[in-house]
């Protein structure tokens, strides 16, 4: 549903203190949800923990720096990304729990799944 990605323009030039500011938005988001993490319970602070808010910070950080049509392509390459990883840990729950694999054995076939679908994804976009 996101919009047809633009072709990139030229390199984006950083401010020297851009990555310091970066470093403390992740850290502030991590302290916060850190400090709510009791009144917030194990599940929604965990869900909340890691995608959520890296994708909040670089999406900010795109838009301001390079632009909305930037941010479409940076959210459209991270669905795709966060689709591998979803079946990477629908793949690695069936293996450990119903099927009672190996550890190794079952990473391994999770990691192949993750892979297929990738090549999938990438052989059907064209990019």
């Amino acid at each position: 549903l996101l919009p047809a990605p633009t072709p990139p323009g030229a390199a984006a030039v950083h401010p020297r203190w851009d990555l310091v500011l970066r470093i403390l938005a992740s850290a502030t988001a991590v302290v916060a949800l850190t400090g709510l993490a009791e009144w917030l319970g194990p599940r929604l602070s965990g869900m909340l923990s890691a995608f959520p808010v890296v994708t909040l910070i670089l999406a900010v950080f795109t838009h301001v720096q390079r632009g909305a049509a930037s941010v479409a392509v940076f959210l459209r390459a991270l669905l795709r990304g966060l689709l591998g990883f979803a079946v990477f840990c629908l793949m690695l729950s069936i293996a450990l729990g119903p099927m009672q694999w190996n550890l190794w054995v079952a990473f391994c076939v999770a990691l192949c799944a993750q892979i297929v679908l990738q090549a999938l994804l990438l052989w059907r976009t064209g990019s």
